[in-house]
C-alpha cells in the first residue's frame, strides 16, 4: 500500500507525535487537545488518507503484542479526535473513521471482543455525527456497527455497557431516513426502554436523564398509537431528565431539554392550546439563557427558529405583534443559519419565515406576500424534490397558497404559478404516503381551479370539483371534521358557479354541500366560517330554480341575515358591505326596491368608508372595483325604480369619481402625497388592522370602544388623504347645478346592466331627465366601440379615416 501523493514529511512526523503523545499520557483529553490545538491546519482529509495508509503498514508489520498496543492506541486517539471542537469537524471525524477502521483489523471478535464490541460502538457512533456523505448511508453504516457490539455487550455480560449501545442504537433510529418512518421509531422506542432497564436513575442519574431525553424525542415524533398520549409521554419524558439535568449541575443537557419540551408544548393536543403554547415560549427562553449564540451558535439559531415557530402560533398577546417576534427570531437564527454552512436548517427557516410573511398583519399585504414568496423559493433551492421529496412538497404546497393570494403580478399567471406548485406537491404527497397532506394539497388545487382564469372555465370548475371530492375522500366528518366542513363549503360554490350539468340540480348540489358544511360550521363552534356558509347559502337559495321563489327568496333573506350576526360593519366590514349587497339584490330581485336601497346604502357607506383596506394590488383592485362597481349600478336602478332621480345620478358621480381617484391614488400616491404623509397613512393602514384583528378574533378588552377607535382612524386618514385628493363621495346635486352657466346643458351617460343611462339638466332643472336605452342599443354600443379601439390597435395611422361616419352612427 503507497503513500498517499503530496504527504509531507511534516504531515507523517505529526502523526508520530500524536500517537506517541496519547501513549505517554495514556489518552489524556487535554494533552492531546493541546498538541491538536496547535496543529489544526494538519487535520484535514489528506491526513485521514495518511493515517489509513500508515496505520494499516504499521499493524501489519507489528508483532501481534505490538499490534494490539499500537491499535489501542489508535482507538483512543480516535475517540479525542472525535470530540475535539476546534478544527474542521467534518476531517476530524473522518480521522476518527479511518482509525477505528484501521483498529478493527487487530480487534476482530474472536480475538479481542470487547475491544472489537467497543470499536463498533465508538463507530457507529462516528458515523451517526459523520458530515462527509449522504446522511442516510451513514446511518445505514451505523446501526449495523451499534448491532455487531450488542452480540458482545449483552445485558448479562456488561449490562452498562449494553444500555450504553442500546441508547446508542435507538438514537441511530430516531435519525433514521431509510425504512418506514413509523417502523424506525417504535424501533427507536424500544432501544430506549431496553436502555431504561439498566440506567436507572439511582444508578445512572445522568445515563438515565440523557435516554429520558431521547425516549421524549422518540415519542414527540411518533407516528404510531394516540398522538395525544405521544406527546404526553414525551412530555414526561423530558420533565424527568430535568429533575436530574438542572441548570445547576448541566446546563448544556438542561438547555437541549428546554428546547425538546418546548417543542412537545407547541404541539401538545391536551390541555388549553393557549397556554401550551405559553408554556413552550418559557421553554425556549429558558433554553436561550444558556444557548447563547456566542457560546453555542448552531443550537441558538435551531432555538430561536423553534421560539419563532412558536410565536407564530400564539394565541395570547397580539397577533400582529406575534407574527413580529416570530420574524425577528427566524431573521435572527439565519445569521447562523447560512445557506453556505447549514444549508437543510437554512431552508427550513426560510419556509418558516415565509409562512409567518404570509400571516404578516403589519406592512402592506402586497409586499408581505412578495417577502413569503421569495422566502419560499431560496428554502426550493435547496429543498429539491430529489434530496428532500417531502420537504420540497410542504414548500411547493406553501408557494402555491402564496402564488393563490398574490396581489402583485397578473392574477391568471398566479393562479397558473400556483396551480404548478400543488401539482408538483403532489408527486410526494400521494394519498398512499401522506394522506392528510395529499387531500390538504387536493382541496388547495380545488380552490385555484375554481379561480382559474386561463383555460375554459366550465373545464376548470369541473377539475375544482374533482379535486374536492378526491379531498373528501380522506376529509371525513368523522375523522377531520373541520376540514371536511371547509371542503364542502368550497365544493358547494364549485357547484354553483359550475357551467356543465343541469343548472337546477347544479344549485340543488350546492346547497346540499353548504347544508352539509354547516352541520360542523356552527355558530358557536366556528361562528366567522359559518358566516361565510350562510352567505354562500343565500347566494344559492336567491338563485335556486327548483322550488317556489317566493319561499327561496325567504330562505336567501334569513340566510344572509343570519351572515350579518357575525359579519358586522365592527368586526369584518368588508364582509359586511358583501352580504349587504347580497341581501339588497335579494330585495331587488324580488321588487322590494325600499328595503333594497336600504341595504346598498349601508354597503355604499361601508365601502366608502374602508377605501384601500378593502384590497390592494393592481389585479385584486380591478377585480374588487368591478363588484362595487355592480353594487353602484344596483343603487342607480333601484333609485329609478323609486324615482328618486337626484340620488341616482349622485350615485353615478360617486362611483365615477370613486374609480378615477383610486387609479391615481394607486399610480401616483408617493407623488400626490409627502414622505410625512405616506409615513402617516401607511401608520393608520397597520393600526387599523391590527385593531380589526383584535376585535374579529374576540381578543378586544372593549370591542365597541376599539370598533368606535377604528372608525376615528379611518375618518383621520380619510381627511389627511382629501386635503390633496377628495375621493367624491360628497357630490350633491343640487349645488353642482347651481353652479352652471345658464345657456349650458349637462349629458352624461352611465352603463347598467342591460341598458345605457343618459342624464340630460340645465340649471333649471329640478331633476335630471333619464333617457334609457333598449338592450339591443346597449349591445350596439358595445360593437360600436370594440370596432372603434380595433381599429385604434391595429391600424394606427388609418383609424381617423372613418371617424366622421362613427361618430354620425353614434349620433
Amino acid at each position: 500500500m503507497a503513500m498517499p501523493d503530496n504527504t509531507s514529511d511534516a504531515q507523517l512526523d505529526f502523526l508520530k507525535q500524536v500517537l506517541q503523545a496519547t501513549a505517554n499520557s495514556r489518552g489524556n483529553k487535554q494533552v492531546i487537545y493541546r498538541l491538536l490545538a496547535a496543529n489544526t491546519d494538519k487535520l484535514n482529509q489528506k491526513l485521514a488518507e495518511l493515517w489509513r495508509v500508515w496505520a494499516t503498514i504499521q499493524l501489519a508489520e507489528a508483532e501481534a503484542d505490538e499490534a494490539k498496543y499500537l491499535a489501542a492506541g489508535i482507538v483512543n486517539f480516535s475517540t479525542v479526535i472525535q470530540q475535539f471542537p476546534l478544527g474542521d469537524q467534518a476531517s476530524n471525524i473522518e480521522i476518527a473513521i479511518t482509525g477505528y477502521e484501521v483498529a478493527l483489523t487487530v480487534f476482530t471478535r474472536q480475538a479481542f471482543p470487547q475491544q472489537w464490541a467497543m470499536t463498533q460502538n465508538n463507530l457507529g457512533i462516528a458515523y451517526s455525527e459523520r458530515i462527509t456523505g449522504q446522511k442516510a448511508q451513514n446511518l445505514e453504516i451505523a446501526i449495523p456497527c451499534y448491532q455487531s457490539a450488542l452480540e458482545v455487550y449483552t445485558r448479562e455480560a456488561f449490562p452498562k455497557q449494553w444500555a450504553m449501545t442500546q441508547n446508542n442504537l435507538g438514537s441511530a433510529y430516531l435519525k433514521r431516513i431509510t425504512g418506514q418512518k413509523a417502523q424506525n421509531l417504535e424501533n427507536a422506542i424500544a432501544c430506549l426502554q431496553l436502555a431504561l432497564k439498566v440506567r436507572t436513575r439511582e444508578a445512572f442519574p445522568q445515563q438515565w436523564a440523557m435516554t429520558q431525553n431521547n425516549l421524549g424525542i422518540a415519542y414527540c415524533n411518533r407516528i404510531r398509537g394516540q398522538k395525544a398520549q405521544n406527546l404526553e409521554d414525551a412530555i414526561a419524558c423530558y420533565k424527568s431528565a430535568l429533575e436530574v439535568s438542572t441548570r445547576e449541575a448541566f446546563p448544556i443537557d438542561w438547555a437541549m431539554t428546554q428546547n425538546n419540551l418546548g417543542i412537545a408544548y407547541c404541539n401538545r393536543i391536551k390541555g388549553k392550546k393557549a397556554q401550551n403554547l405559553e408554556d413552550a415560549i418559557a421553554c425556549y427562553k429558558s433554553a436561550l439563557e444558556v444557548r447563547t449564540r456566542e457560546a453555542f451558535p448552531e443550537n441558538w439559531a435551531l432555538t430561536q427558529t423553534n421560539l419563532g415557530n412558536a410565536y407564530c402560533e400564539r394565541i395570547t398577546g397580539q397577533k400582529a405583534e406575534n407574527l413580529e417576534e416570530a420574524i425577528a427570531c427566524y431573521q435572527l437564527a439565519l445569521e447562523v443559519r447560512t445557506r453556505e454552512a447549514f444549508p437543510e436548517k437554512w431552508a427550513q427557516t426560510q419556509n418558516n419565515l415565509g409562512l409567518a410573511y404570509s400571516d404578516r398583519i403589519r406592512g402592506e399585504k402586497a409586499q408581505n406576500l412578495e417577502d413569503a414568496i421569495a422566502c419560499y423559493q431560496l428554502a426550493l433551492a435547496v429543498r429539491t424534490s430529489e434530496a428532500f421529496p417531502e420537504k420540497w412538497a410542504i414548500t411547493q404546497n406553501n408557494l402555491g397558497l402564496a402564488y393563490s393570494n398574490r396581489i402583485k403580478g397578473k392574477k391568471a399567471q398566479n393562479l397558473e404559478d400556483a396551480i404548478a406548485c400543488y401539482q408538483s406537491a403532489l408527486e410526494v404527497r400521494t394519498r398512499e404516503a401522506f394522506p392528510y397532506e395529499w387531500a390538504q394539497t387536493q382541496n388547495n388545487l380545488g380552490l385555484a381551479y375554481s379561480n382559474r382564469i386561463k383555460g375554459k372555465k366550465a373545464q376548470n370548475l369541473e377539475d375544482a370539483i374533482a379535486c374536492y371530492k378526491s379531498a373528501l375522500e380522506v376529509r371525513t366528518r368523522e375523522a377531520f371534521p373541520e376540514q371536511w366542513a371547509m371542503t364542502q363549503n368550497n365544493l358547494g360554490l364549485a357547484y354553483k358557479n359550475r357551467i356543465t350539468g343541469q343548472k337546477a340540480q347544479n344549485l340543488e348540489d350546492a346547497i346540499a354541500c353548504y347544508k352539509s358544511a354547516l352541520e360542523v360550521r356552527t355558530p358557536k363552534a366556528f361562528p366567522i366560517d359559518w358566516a361565510g356558509t350562510q352567505n354562500n347559502l343565500g347566494l344559492a337559495y336567491s338563485d335556486r330554480i327548483i322550488g317556489q321563489k317566493a319561499q327561496n327568496v325567504e330562505q336567501a333573506i334569513a340566510c344572509f341575515q343570519k351572515a350579518l350576526t357575525v359579519r358586522t360593519f365592527d368586526a369584518f366590514p368588508q364582509n359586511h358591505a358583501e352580504t349587504l349587497f347580497n341581501l339588497g339584490l335579494t330585495y331587488k330581485g324580488s321588487n322590494q326596491f325600499t328595503l333594497a336601497y336600504t341595504k346598498f346604502k349601508f354597503a355604499i357607506d361601508t365601502v366608502e368608508s374602508l377605501r384601500e383596506e378593502i384590497v390592494s394590488g393592481d389585479e385584486s383592485k380591478r377585480k374588487q372595483a368591478e363588484e362595487w362597481n355592480k353594487l353602484y349600478r344596483s343603487m342607480v336602478e333601484v333609485c329609478l325604480e323609486l324615482t328618486n332621480i337626484t340620488e341616482a345620478i349622485e350615485y353615478v358621480e360617486r362611483s365615477k369619481t370613486r374609480n378615477l381617484i383610486e387609479e391615481i391614488l394607486r399610480r401616483d400616491l408617493k407623488t400626490i402625497f409627502s414622505v410625512d404623509v405616506v409615513s402617516q397613512l401607511e401608520q393608520y393602514r397597520d393600526e387599523i388592522a391590527i385593531g380589526q384583528y383584535q376585535i374579529q378574533q374576540g381578543k378586544a378588552e372593549n370591542p365597541t370602544a376599539l370598533a368606535q377607535h377604528l372608525q376615528e382612524l379611518r375618518q383621520q386618514r380619510n381627511d389627511l388623504q382629501d386635503q390633496y385628493l377628495p375621493i367624491g363621495s360628497s357630490f350633491n346635486f343640487e349645488q353642482f347645478r347651481k353652479t352652471l352657466e345658464k345657456n349650458t346643458a349637462i349629458v352624461e351617460f352611465y352603463i347598467s346592466f342591460d341598458r345605457f343611462l343618459t342624464f340630460i339638466f340645465t340649471r333649471h332643472s329640478q331633476q335630471p331627465l333619464v333617457l334609457s336605452s333598449s338592450t339591443d342599443q346597449l349591445y350596439a354600443l358595445i360593437d360600436w366601440t370594440t370596432a372603434y379601439l380595433d381599429d385604434y390597435y391595429d391600424q394606427p395611422q388609418d383609424w381617423r379615416n372613418p371617424l366622421t361616419s362613427r361618430l354620425q352612427k353614434l349620433a
